[in-house]
């Protein structure tokens, strides 16, 4: 099963990533930019800003999940077509 993580590049993101993946789920990582310090390279990066739907529709095909770890001081900063107020 493939399950995309959005957020995947934060604390709590990098944690879901570990999680699923030492249960053998394959892994996309939707970040905003690329992830420093550099995620483990069995994870697939795909970069997609949530404000931007087009974007996230892209990064999330082809998965069978998707996680939201955005942070919620994130979101209310940066007001989401997909995550509206």
């Amino acid at each position: 099963m493939r399950v995309a993580v959005l957020g995947a590049g934060g604390q709590l993101g990098r944690e879901v990533l570990t999680a699923l993946m030492s249960h053998g789920f394959n892994v996309n990582a939707v970040v905003r930019r690329p992830p420093d310090p550099p995620l483990d390279s069995a994870v697939e990066i795909r970069l997609a800003d949530a404000r931007n739907r087009e974007q996230v529709l892209s990064a999330i095909g082809g998965s069978d999940a998707v996680v939201n770890v955005i942070g919620g001081g994130t979101l209310r900063r940066n007001v989401s077509p997909l995550f509206p107020q």
